[in-house]
């Protein structure tokens, strides 16, 4: 997993690339943290789909969590499980 520095779609929100043996597979992107305008519970979706016709495309894919932010990012026995 490689940081991304990619515009997103809230600050809270982190980016990586995976790769395997120096070959591009997927864009990782978390969104760990509760706030107002985000639904209850937690969640992973696939922006966009694997593809390899034309072309190889890796998925984007985010995983959505409603922890409490705090520092350091503290989680529960619970919290861990759903991550």
């Amino acid at each position: 997993f490689s940081p991304l520095d990619v515009p997103l779609y809230h600050a809270d929100c982190r980016a990586w690339e995976v790769t395997r043996g120096g070959q591009h597979v997927a864009v990782f992107i978390g969104d760990y943290f509760a706030r107002g305008s985000k639904r209850s519970g937690a969640w992973c979706s696939a922006m966009r789909g694997q593809a390899k016709v034309p072309q190889v495309q890796g998925p984007v894919v985010i995983n959505v969590c409603n922890f409490a932010k705090s520092d350091p990012a503290l989680l529960s026995y619970d919290d861990a499980r759903t991550l």
